[in-house]
């Protein structure tokens, strides 16, 4: 706005022209209306490129007698004008001269001059004028310059005010925040607050990974209060430091800056051995451990397949909610009623990261004893009795290869017989070996046998072990088969 002639500041007010918002062009002879007077431009314009504050200033031509003078007056007098000044390029420096009018320009005398270099820099001129007065700029000597800010203070009591920043604390310290280890950034706001700001304030940051906004904030908003986004990005964990600057010609603050990222949790599941068991029989017990670094986490134990997991041995679940630090844990077969080979895939997972392991368990068959019919671990007269039943069809339950005691592979009379021998003492052979056209055939009743074969020349040819028969080829001659329970049988093949 312009202040029109008869008006102007309060005692101990300033009043500054910044050419904020006027149009740009060449040198002109004419009328100006600038931000706060309308003033009269003598081969002079405004520009937006070097030596200025904020984004315009005035530039006089290369002719010596370029000048501007306000066209209108400011009332109160004036204590005090001060202005930016320097000359343009490598241009000659240039002379100034500050004149005033107290009648309306009919006349003009001189306050002051000033010789701008190539420094942009203030010139100040103290005054002692009374009344309405009006103001003119004018070079004697020299090539182009820019002026910019031409500030006018009025007479009397008042105080002068002093620009100042008063947040952010200059030489504070922000903490921008702590990114997530999944996340890619963190901000923060910060508080600019100001007092008798006149020039916009510049906001810049430095430091890898910060960045802030807006980065101009205006003097009324900074006057009234208002505020910054410092911004924090990073892919990398770890701590980060930077500095943020506001700053004006006026006043100006740094804040230094830090912020950091989490590092990424990281969870294991230590090696499951095998787990065995016999049919219908107790499972192994085996311990595993879940380890983990960087996280806050529950986590969670799962597994699938024919297993299950425990934390103390006596509850056992398919599914274990573990402390974030990892624990030890406990995994057997669920169920031991069917013979064969199970594979299942322990996992351990949080709601950032995730832990696998292979687990994997056997069912045997419990070993068979020849005679013990009845399953009950020995051989005795009641294996006898239910061999009798079951040829008998009073449904009693046996165990059919235990039941072959004469290993013809059918149950009858000859196996209640075989029993008796066995449990009389009776031909207790425990193996047999007999000569066949391609080798010798032999047969083993006990689980626990091992037979050896020998040729003439004492050289082991084969051994076999456990119950079963095995058919072995061998070339003709004469062979001497050992074994534990009878010491030794010729046979001629």
């Amino acid at each position: 706005a312009s202040y029109n002639s008869g008006t102007g500041p309060t005692p101990g007010d300033e009043v500054v022209e910044t050419w904020e918002g006027c149009g740009t062009g060449g040198y002109w002879t004419q009328v100006v209306q600038g931000h706060a007077f309308s003033w009269n431009f003598s081969n002079a314009g405004i520009w937006t490129d070097a030596n200025k504050n904020d984004a315009l200033s005035c530039r006089f031509g290369k002719d010596a007698n370029s000048y501007i003078e306000m066209t209108e007056d400011v009332t109160n007098g004036a204590s005090k004008v001060t202005f930016y000044a320097a000359n343009w390029g490598t241009d000659a420096a240039p002379t100034l001269q500050l004149q005033y009018s107290a009648n309306g320009g009919n006349t003009w005398t001189t306050a002051g001059s000033c010789s701008p270099g190539s420094t942009w820099q203030q010139y100040s001129f103290d005054l002692n004028i009374s009344g309405t007065v009006r103001f003119r700029i004018l070079q004697t000597a020299g090539s182009r310059l820019n002026i910019d800010d031409i500030a006018i203070t009025a007479n009397g009591s008042s105080p002068v005010l002093t620009p100042e920043l008063t947040a952010p604390v200059n030489g504070s310290t922000v903490n921008v925040g702590t990114i997530p280890a999944t996340g890619t950034s963190v901000s923060k706001t910060i508080t600019v607050k100001g007092s008798d700001l006149t020039k916009s304030l510049n906001v810049g940051v430095s430091g890898a990974g910060f960045s802030v906004t807006p980065t101009t904030i205006s003097a009324t908003n900074a006057n009234a209060g208002t505020t910054v986004t410092v911004t924090y990005s990073s892919t990398v964990s770890g701590d980060a430091t930077g500095t943020l600057v506001i700053a004006s010609s006026e006043v100006s603050a740094t804040v230094y800056l830090t912020a950091g990222k989490d590092a990424m949790p990281v969870i294991n599941i230590s090696p499951v051995a095998t787990i065995e068991a016999m049919v219908d029989g107790e499972s192994s017990i085996v311990q595993s451990t879940v380890t983990s670094e960087n996280n806050s986490e529950i986590i969670t134990l799962s597994v699938d397949g024919n297993f299950e997991l425990s934390l103390n041995r006596m509850t056992w679940l398919r599914s274990l909610s573990l402390d974030p630090t990892g624990e030890t844990f406990y995994i057997r077969l669920a169920d031991t009623g069917t013979v064969g080979e199970y594979y299942g895939t322990i996992t351990a997972t949080t709601d950032v990261v995730s832990a696998y392991a292979d687990v994997e368990g056997i069912v045997t068959a419990k070993p068979v004893t020849r005679g013990d019919v009845n399953m009950d671990g020995i051989v005795s007269i009641d294996d006898v009795t239910a061999l009798i039943d079951f040829l008998l069809g009073t449904g009693v339950t046996i165990d059919e290869q235990a039941a072959d005691v004469d290993a013809s592979g059918d149950i009858d009379i000859n196996d209640v017989t075989a029993l008796i021998d066995i449990l009389l003492g009776v031909n207790n052979m425990t193996w047999n070996a007999m000569p066949t056209d391609s080798g010798i055939f032999i047969e083993i009743f006990n689980e626990n046998e091992i037979l050896e074969i020998y040729d003439m020349d004492a050289v082991c040819m084969k051994t076999v072990e456990g119950y079963g028969t095995y058919s072995i080829d061998l070339p003709a001659g004469i062979y001497i088969v050992s074994g534990d329970n009878r010491s030794s049988k010729v046979v001629v093949k």
